[in-house]
């Protein structure tokens, strides 16, 4: 069932009123190491609607893909960071996308250099983007080389090579882009087992640990293909 959902998406609300430039996206084509990474700045979703079911996706969703992950760019632009996924799809469940076809899919969230999404921001704004409590302990250094994650909860952290169950339509801005229904809520991460992670705030580790000890636990948030499939129509 649907509902409403408040939520604040930590990046967006860092510099509450600051002015952005123009023209100032920066890209990254890989995901840095983890010792690259010197502030995690998990947030929420800034959604009205959340879909608590397959059947709701399906309510919305122009396309539905199994599909494995190719390539991962990040940009950071104008005070925002996010992901252009590109994955290759392996079975089509619904929808004109064709088996075998890349696609390209937008998420909010993602890696950014900090001094690169400082920069991001009009000059006279960066040092209130410098002052983030995230920030405040990094050295110079720190600031010119290492990276922010932007990870909102409920998003796995997905690597090339990962596959995942996909509810799509096509982004109303880029025709050629697409989105997830629902942000997180559209995405079922493959579990190492062969199963899949119900979409949650439940980290994604540790539902993957629990599938493969067969930890009852957590059996609500793991389904089966067949589980899935036969939601859809």
């Amino acid at each position: 069932m649907k509902k409403r959902m408040i939520a604040i998406l930590i990046m967006a609300a860092l510099c509450t009123g600051c002015g952005q430039k123009e023209n100032s996206a920066e890209s990254y084509n890989e995901k840095p190491d983890k010792d690259e990474v010197a502030v995690n700045a998990a947030g929420m979703w800034d959604v009205e609607t959340s879909y608590g079911s397959i059947q709701d996706l399906m309510s919305e969703a122009e396309c539905v893909v199994y599909a494995e992950v190719k390539k991962l760019e990040y940009t950071v632009e104008d005070g925002s960071v996010s992901t252009d996924e590109t994955v290759q799809v392996i079975d089509n469940l619904y929808g004109d996308v064709n088996k075998g076809e890349e696609i390209n899919i937008f998420k909010m969230g993602g890696y950014a250099k900090i001094k690169d999404y400082i920069d991001s921001y009009e000059e006279e704004y960066r040092e209130q983007a410098r002052n983030f409590a995230g920030f405040n302990n990094l050295t110079e250094k720190d600031i010119e080389t290492k990276y922010v994650s932007f990870l909102p909860q409920g998003e796995v952290d997905t690597d090339v090579g990962d596959k995942a169950v996909y509810f799509l339509k096509k982004r109303e801005d880029e025709s050629e882009l697409y989105e997830r229904i629902g942000a997180y809520e559209g995405e079922y991460v493959e579990l190492s087992n062969g199963e899949f992670k119900v979409p949650g705030l439940e980290e994604y580790e540790e539902v993957n640990s629990a599938a493969e000890d067969n930890d009852e636990s957590m059996e609500t948030c793991i389904t089966s293909w067949d589980e899935i499939v036969g939601q859809i129509q």
